[in-house]
């Protein structure tokens, strides 16, 4: 199940880069409804849901840990921060809140959000090189997170440095920013759930 449901979404983001990169060619139109750069379209529907899943299953781990007894308690604040951190990024991508600081030019976000994305790196390495982390979980969240902050903030931070970019740069940042961002997605989304599917066949 969980591979069909990786190889599914791998198709889904195949598809919309192909979208990406020739609806143009089709009318002005509907390139903004798979533009990679714009908002409230597809991908970005897309990548809501994502983000949005990745939120519930991590409050679902946080619940079976905090219900089991001798528990060490940074899985529960791990996952807590999880749930939390991605369900913000969800409401992130669907309400534009980072428009908020492009539009009134009060800082560049990525530097509003560093400082946070640093201390969950931190928080991350401790739980998954520290801890009695399940081997599986942690290849799918080690390889999920470092493709997706090496999207979400590596990619816009360089973009931000070398600005302006030249227009077939700039497409290329498109194309491999917004990839990185849902294929690591995926692979957090996959992992979360095939450890859930565990859980449930393992006794308490």
């Amino acid at each position: 199940m969980n591979k069909r449901l990786l190889i599914f979404l791998f198709i889904v983001v195949l598809l919309l880069t192909v979208a990406h990169l020739f609806s143009s060619q089709i009318s002005p139109e509907l390139h903004l409804e798979f533009d990679f750069n714009a908002e409230g379209n597809v991908p970005t529907w897309f990548s809501t849901i994502l983000l949005f899943c990745i939120a519930s299953n991590s409050f679902r781990i946080y619940q079976i840990d905090t219900d089991r007894q001798n528990k060490v308690r940074i899985n529960q604040l791990f996952w807590g921060v999880m749930s939390t951190a991605f369900l913000f990024l969800s409401l992130e991508e669907g309400a534009q809140l980072h428009e908020i600081f492009e539009d009134q030019q009060l800082t560049k976000w990525i530097f509003v959000y560093a400082p946070f994305v640093i201390l969950f790196i931190f928080l991350t390495y401790y739980y998954l090189y520290c801890e009695s982390c399940d081997q599986p979980l942690k290849h799918w969240l080690s390889w999920g997170l470092l493709l997706y902050i090496s999207g979400a903030f590596l990619f816009e931070l360089i973009t931000y440095l070398l600005h302006p970019l030249t227009p077939i740069l700039q497409q290329a940042e498109y194309v491999i920013e917004e990839s990185f961002e849902m294929m690591g997605a995926i692979l957090i989304l996959v992992g979360t759930q095939q450890y859930l599917e565990k859980q449930k066949e393992s006794p308490s």
